[in-house]
């Protein structure tokens, strides 16, 4: 009889039968259990909770542990488990599959890489990045086993979006040349980009409005809205106007953005949540006011500062907006020529 006890954390399947990984100091290193002669053995004998991603029949590995002084990324592939990074690998516990393999990073912004599932070739992709998964209320470990229901990491075209647990990391991720793609800095005040830049996609549990000409505009529950175009592979980061829908972690976006078209654009509302269904979340909804989206320069701004959508009307050159708060609520005139909006009524 094979003595496996563990406890065992972290599993997945391979050819041969499954690795496994313990969660504690009770088992070190990787164990392969092969279904064919029902073996159990010993394939890395450094560190433990070692999480894994597979992609096809190539697993990578990643250890979310500090204290016994090894961190590595090791890759699981024809039967043999080796090391293909050593330095520069601490707490590589957040990995994604791409089409061609998985891309690696930390439980911060720190270095990131790929891994080619084919030829496990590792080519580091940055120095300031990594939290790549799902978010959730509280901590549930790494791995990404805890499922949700917002997409995450999501292609269009050649590129990949993939968001973070946190609200500062996350990437679009080129499949053709295995590369983050840059995204430019666009400030409020400014009619072009700047030429300032970032490989952080900054927003988690994303949601995406598909636009013309393969531009895609997108806005999570926390971090800064990004408007991207993957067919030029062209991309801006709207950090002068951070913009948060909903409430940040337990439920989906979606029934609570308002979309309002409008000459030349939409404009975006955070929707104040249902007192007998959301009650308990109250305290963490936020009020953000109102965003335009510009379709024609394919820009987003802020053009109110706060308030929870109520209703609208149209009327000769625009809208009237009314918007609900805490202790208030405002009545708003929208000049769809001008884009501008200004506070007509104030009532507390």
């Amino acid at each position: 009889m094979i003595n496996a006890s563990g406890p065992w954390y972290y599993a997945c399947t391979v050819p041969e039968g499954f690795l496994l990984s313990s969660g504690t100091t009770t088992r070190l290193g990787v164990w392969l259990f092969r279904t064919s002669d029902k073996s159990f053995t010993q394939v890395w004998d450094k560190g433990y909770a070692w999480v894994m991603k597979r992609w096809n029949d190539t697993v990578v590995l990643g250890s979310y542990q500090t204290n016994q002084d090894y961190n590595a990324i090791l890759l699981f592939k024809d039967g043999q488990l080796t090391c293909i990074k050593d330095t520069n690998a601490v707490r590589m516990c957040y990995m994604e599959t791409v089409d061609d393999g998985v891309i690696v990073g930390r439980d911060s912004n720190s270095y990131c890489y790929f891994v080619d599932g084919t030829t496990g070739e590792i080519t580091q992709l940055s120095t300031d990045n990594g939290y790549f998964g799902k978010c959730l209320s509280s901590w549930y470990g790494p791995g990404d086993y805890n499922r949700h229901s917002h997409e995450y990491n999501r292609k269009f075209g050649n590129y990949r979006v993939i968001s973070g647990y946190s609200s500062d990391a996350g990437l679009i991720f080129d499949e053709i040349n295995h590369q983050p793609l840059r995204i430019y800095n666009w400030l409020k005040t400014s009619d072009t980009p700047s030429t300032s830049s970032t490989y952080r996609l900054s927003l988690n549990r994303p949601v995406f409005y598909e636009l013309d000409g393969g531009w895609v505009f997108i806005i999570g529950s926390v971090g800064y809205p990004v408007m991207f175009n993957y067919i030029t592979g062209t991309a801006y980061r709207f950090y002068s106007d951070s913009f948060y829908f909903g409430e940040q972690n337990e439920h989906p976006l979606s029934p609570y953005i308002v979309q309002i078209p409008t000459d030349g654009g939409f404009l975006l509302f955070s929707k104040r949540f249902d007192y007998n269904v959301q009650e308990s979340y109250l305290s963490t909804t936020f009020s953000e006011g109102i965003l335009f989206v510009d379709t024609l320069l394919y820009k987003a701004t802020k053009v109110y500062p706060n308030g929870y959508y109520d209703t609208y009307e149209e009327t000769p050159g625009g809208l009237y907006i009314y918007l609900g708060g805490f202790e208030y609520s405002q009545k708003l005139y929208w000049d769809a020529a001008n884009r501008t909006m200004t506070q007509i009524i104030s009532e507390t």
